[in-house]
């Protein structure tokens, strides 16, 4: 599975629902993972061409969440929590992420990380970048992305 941003708790929430493709899953590469537990409405729209859409997109994003807080916004606190706690695949993981990224802060992925290899002993694997936009890491740094999947993917001989 490669899961982008807002996909990995759709990912989640796929694998929680679905035992036989929990079964079935060998490795999973997290790129600039959502974090639904903080203030994210702050879409990182610098440098691409729309930043001047910003307020408009966080109003949209913050009316949306108070809107549908019963049925989204605590459905999706509820799944950043089991995600960060102990998630129910435990394959080779991959997270790649960034320091300046406000959506998926660093402190954020090192945390599951840590949960994931020290109490729940699974095999995490990270790249954090210095300077790269969220989930822009491919496109800024292609050679050194793909290598570092690469290397993952053929470690779960795939």
């Amino acid at each position: 599975s490669h899961a982008f941003c807002h996909g990995t708790h759709f990912y989640l929430q796929t694998v929680i629902d679905s035992g036989s493709l929990r079964e079935r899953m060998v490795a999973q590469i997290f790129d600039s993972p959502t974090d639904y537990s903080q203030d994210w409405v702050n879409w990182p729209l610098d440098g691409s061409g729309y930043s001047f859409l910003r307020p408009f997109v966080n109003r949209s994003t913050r009316a949306f969440l108070e809107t549908f807080k019963r049925s989204a916004t605590q459905h999706y606190n509820q799944l950043c929590l089991q995600f960060s706690h102990g998630h129910p695949v435990g394959a080779p993981s991959l997270f790649l992420h960034s320091l300046p990224d406000p959506v998926g802060p660093p402190a954020m992925v090192e945390g599951i990380v840590h949960t994931w290899r020290e109490k729940l002993g699974y095999d995490v694997r990270t790249k954090c970048w210095d300077d790269s936009p969220h989930v822009q890491h491919a496109r800024k740094y292609p050679e050194e992305y793909w290598a570092t999947v690469t290397e993952l993917l053929a470690e779960c001989k795939i």
